[in-house]
Parts: structure tokens; sequence; C-alpha cells
């Protein structure tokens, strides 16, 4: 069995994706159409558009069409697997439907992929007011989605958005995200009460987590604060900082290559976003056994239990109920002790997680049921 993929993802997040799917014996190859070239993975080769293409996206759409749709015919691909909907979920849907072949699409970022095209406005899909509405994109997305012989997502709320509008549930199979490294618990030994590792863009909300810094330093005077990675609200989250007065309890680290020590040198992991699929740095957290305060966005409550492994705060923006969160868990010895304890446990089930056994199962069951090749 072949399988032919396209995606733009960091090779980080793209190891994640494919290494379960290379360790299939039934798939003899993967053919991954991308910018660039990747990471060496077995059985995997890619197939690049000329770099020159990449600015100009046009062009590099239209030889990326052309690279599938070449694939397709020549290797005759068991599944022709996209990595979100649009752009690259829309061109897997046009080189199927030519070449006639099965098609899979992994909505990794949640419900957001079906409802807009692009980059959202800022609160306008919001993953913690229940499942949102279907918006006029979505309208025009929603017959697309329903062509593909496989659909995964990263979990339950996902699940219940798609099914709720319409898409037929046995062509959903939930993909649990697990972490292709060698990341664990190494150290007890603190730096950091809290840290956050996140793209600094306005949809992670850090100015949450400053403002609740802010309401903690009256109770936890010394309280000190990692901010992991970087991004277009970078400045103004270090001027919301000096204007709070934090330069000396929060430290912006920028993008930074190797996270496993700023886990293991920080106490709990805070997450403030109004929406994710199912974030790899809740679960690497999990795996140093760092309890997590989250938002409660999305997929995310399959893995995080309130209360038994991490804090889930129903609304993003509270910033009183993420402060209260961080003061009773960082001044209560046992719960911190419990957390971690259960964070190790859960992390434990997930890096266990058979993940290449749920893509068999889906491979068998969803491609003869419709055998359309």
């Amino acid at each position: 069995m072949n399988v032919l993929v396209i995606m733009k993802l960091p090779d980080r997040n793209m190891m994640n994706h494919i290494v379960p799917l290379s360790q299939l014996e039934e798939i003899e190859r993967i053919m991954v159409v991308r910018d660039t070239v990747g990471p060496a993975i077995d059985k995997v080769e890619y197939h690049c558009p000329p770099s020159w293409t990449l600015k100009f996206l046009p062009a590099a759409y239209l030889l990326k069409l052309g690279i599938l749709l070449r694939l397709a015919r020549e290797e005759k691909p068991s599944l022709l697997l996209s990595f979100k909907l649009y752009p690259h979920g829309i061109l897997a849907f046009l080189a199927g439907k030519i070449a006639g072949v099965c098609t899979g699409v992994s909505l990794i970022g949640g419900p957001v992929e079906v409802l807009d095209t692009g980059i959202p406005a800022v609160e306008t899909f919001a993953y913690t007011g229940g499942i949102p509405p279907m918006s006029k994109k979505g309208v025009f997305l929603l017959p697309i989605l329903r062509t593909f012989d496989i659909i995964t997502v990263t979990g339950n709320y996902t699940r219940n958005f798609l099914v709720a509008h319409g898409i037929p549930p046995e062509k959903i199979v939930v993909v649990p995200h697990i972490v292709e490294n060698n990341i664990h618990a190494r150290s007890r030994e603190k730096t950091y009460d809290i840290l956050t590792l996140a793209r600094l863009e306005p949809v992670k909300h850090i100015d949450v987590l400053i403002r609740a810094v802010h309401r903690v330093t009256a109770s936890m005077p010394g309280i000190r604060v990692a901010i992991v990675g970087d991004g277009r609200d970078r400045k103004k989250l270090e001027a919301l900082t000096q204007e709070l007065g934090l330069e000396d309890h929060i430290m912006f680290a920028g993008f930074q290559q190797e996270v496993e020590q700023w886990f293991n040198r920080s106490r709990i992991f805070v997450l403030t976003s109004e929406r994710e699929g199912f974030p790899y740095t809740v679960v690497e957290a999990m795996l140093c056994g760092i309890p997590v305060i989250a938002s409660n966005c999305g997929d995310i409550a399959d893995v995080i239990a309130d209360g038994c492994n991490g804090i889930l705060i129903d609304d993003y923006q509270d910033v009183d109920a993420f402060a209260a969160s961080i003061v009773a868990l960082l001044t209560d010895p046992d719960a911190m002790e419990r957390m971690h304890a259960n964070a190790l446990k859960t992390a434990a089930s997930l890096k266990s997680a058979d993940i290449p056994r749920i893509w068999q199962q889906a491979l068998a069951q969803n491609i003869a049921r419709d055998n359309p090749c």
C-alpha cells in the first residue's frame, strides 16, 4: 500500500503525524508533497515544487496540484491524505476526483478549518462557548468535506461539531495527538512557577496570562514566569509587562528549538487560547509531569480532567479565574503532587496509544466501505 500526503507543517509536528503511519506494515511508501524536504523518516520520500514558487502562492498551489495528479496517476496510492482542509485539502479533493483515488483529510485545527479559509479574526470562532454555528464559508466547504472517504479529528469536540453539521459518523476517526520524541520528566528542581509555550499571536491571548500574573503577585510576590515563543504580539506583550511592573516576574525567552528543559524547569503550564485543536504542548507538559491550567477550548478536554491532572477554565478571557487557579495550585503541595502523578499517568496512556492500529482500522474500514478505486 502506498499513501500520498500533502501538508505544510513544521518538522516537529510533521514527525508526530507521519511516523505512526510509517509504522504500519501494510504501508510501503509515503510520498509527501511539501514546500521543502522534511526530516528523514522510514518509508517517506519528498516531492517539492521549485523554491521560487514559495514567493508566489498561486504558482505553488498549481504545481502542487500537478505533482499530486502525476503521483496519483503513476503510483496509484491507496489514499491521498491532506493535513488541514484549506488549502491543501482542496488540492487533495481535486486530485482525488480527477485521478479516482480515495481521499482523506486530517482536521488538526478543529472546527475552524471548516468555518474559515484563512486566519479568522480573534474572538470569531472561540471553542469555549459550545459548538460554533456554521459560517458562510463553511456552507461552501462542508459539501467538499463530505466527499472525503476518511476524516480524522483530534478529539470529541471536533467530532461532535462535524456530526452536528451532517458529516456521517462512520467517516470520522479520532486520532489523538502523541509526541514522537524523547520528552519526559527529568528533574523536580524548578526555576519557574509558570510556563507558557506558544506562538505570540492574538488567538493565544497571552495578555490574559500576564494580567493574571499581575493579580497573583498580590499573594505571591516572588512568582516567576517563562513565556517561550515568538510572534507578532511580542512587543505588545512586553509593553504590557512593563506597564504592569512585571519585568522582574516575567521572562520572554523567544523561540526555543529544545523545549524539554523549559517544561522540566517549571511547576505548572498555562494555556489561555480561545481555540486549539489538540495542542502538543499540553501533551509535552504532561510527559514531564507538569499540571496544566487551560481554557476549555476544544479537544483539549479529552486529555485534561478538571481537578485531576489539571484545571479547565470555561472562559478564556476570565483573568480572575486563571489567577485564582494559579494561586490555588501553587499553594497546595498535596494538589500539586496529585496532579503531577496524574499528569504522568495521562501522558503514559497517550504515549502508549496505538495510533498505528487506529490508522490501520481506519484505512481498512473506510477505504473498503467505499472502494472507489
